[in-house]
């Protein structure tokens, strides 16, 4: 059964199938002929990622012509018998499995990318991403539905970029300065092509705290953002408002987060997870939030505490600059998650 709830600009609802999900987003996207999705496509574990069938819902309550874009992520294609390709690191021989799990403090020291890049990995990264693509079901999906894929690390790999000047300018006229200039080397042609689309953060509610303006970390081309965390977490939170600065320049951003299918919930005492980010699994909550402010959109979501409150203070920072921050948004949010995610 379809209800829905406001809170400020943020709708709340319930939903069963496409047809609910398109009464809350046509109005969204009305006079478009193109809408962009950043889904999750993080890591493989359990229900924390944007599944197939959740994007068929939304494919199916689009009449626009889609482009999904997301970039790559070396932890999403490292299935257990995958350790990617060798290299030399502080005078070690290593690989992309020590890369991922013991690397982080060498990729801080050493933000280029170049050694990836213009060796073999690019490319056996490449054919991995397929593989992912493949197995999972996108690629028959992206298929079915007649989807444009871009992958933003490419793009900028190849040099398929917008001028940097330009970016500047724009992202500059409209927000404060970003506090590392080389994303504005970050925005790909293909997408700036279609500027003024609607663009969809669609962010998967899970067990931390990465909601629709942390989902769009995943534009940064890294395929480990390490250096763009920083020690000890320096640039973090700064950094993922900056790359929404970038998008919100050029775009129409619009914040999904979705319950749909399987949703993780934060228990330290959970079956899945490891360390402090433990969680289970909750089916079929058929929960959505959407807002064309971002920030009010993630203090609901946050408010609602199925995750490990850690690294949240963007949205506060972003408030008076994507949005408007009110806490009282969190507080009401508090009060009502009872009946939206039982």
């Amino acid at each position: 059964m379809f209800y829905s709830e406001q809170i400020g600009d943020v709708t709340l609802a319930k939903i069963e199938n496409s047809k609910d999900l398109r009464k809350l987003l046509q109005p969204y996207l009305e006079g478009s002929e193109k809408v962009i999705i950043k889904p999750n496509f993080v890591e493989r574990i359990p229900a924390v990622y944007t599944t197939p069938e959740s994007l068929r819902r939304l494919f199916e309550a689009l009449d626009q012509n889609i482009i999904v874009t997301e970039g790559h992520q070396i932890i999403r294609v490292m299935v257990p018998e995958e350790k990617g390709l060798e290299f030399e690191a502080d005078g070690h021989t290593v690989d992309w499995l020590w890369l991922r799990n013991n690397g982080w403090g060498w990729m801080i020291r050493n933000p280029d990318w170049s050694w990836f890049r213009n060796g073999s990995h690019w490319e056996y990264l490449r054919k991995l991403d397929q593989k992912y693509l493949d197995e999972l079901g996108y690629s028959d999906l992206f298929k079915e539905f007649d989807v444009e894929w871009i992958n933003v690390t490419d793009e900028v790999w190849k040099g398929n970029t917008v001028d940097p000047a330009l970016v500047k300018t724009t992202v500059e006229s409209k927000y404060p300065a970003v506090e590392h200039e080389r994303l504005y080397g970050y925005l790909p042609t293909k997408l700036y092509e279609h500027r003024d689309a609607p663009f969809i953060s669609y962010s998967k509610l899970k067990h931390y705290v990465t909601f629709s303006m942390k989902n769009m970390f995943g534009m940064i081309p890294d395929p480990i953002r390490a250096w763009w965390h920083g020690k000890d977490g320096q640039y973090h939170q700064r950094s993922i408002l900056d790359i929404n600065k970038v998008y919100s320049a050029f775009f129409n951003m619009i914040g999904i987060s979705e319950a749909f299918d399987k949703t993780p919930i934060w228990n330290t005492k959970g079956a899945y997870g490891s360390f402090d980010f433990k969680y289970d699994i909750a089916e079929n909550l058929g929960f959505t939030g959407i807002s064309k402010d971002m920030v009010q959109l993630d203090s609901v979501m946050y408010g609602f505490g199925l995750h490990n409150a850690k690294d949240s203070e963007h949205i506060a920072l972003a408030g008076d600059i994507l949005g408007k921050y009110d806490e009282t948004l969190i507080e009401r949010s508090r009060e009502s998650s009872g009946k939206w995610l039982k």
